[in-house]
């Protein structure tokens, strides 16, 4: 039995363009290097959630 082959990636480059576009390409460095900083400080800082646990309105009434 044969393997199976992805149509799209046998065209690619030949009669289709790749599906991703890459638009930094002089300060690629630069870009990966923040989006690095930014994850980093999302998952330090932001991890705690912004609301906290809140009381029922049963609670309130009592």
């Amino acid at each position: 039995m044969g393997q199976k082959v992805n149509p799209h990636g046998l065209r690619v480059g030949v009669i289709k363009d790749w599906d991703s576009k890459w638009y930094a390409e002089a300060d690629f460095a630069d870009c990966l290097v923040e989006d690095y900083n930014i994850r980093k400080f999302l998952k330090r800082d932001c991890s705690v959630p912004v609301f906290p646990k809140s009381k029922s309105s049963a609670h309130l009434t009592e």
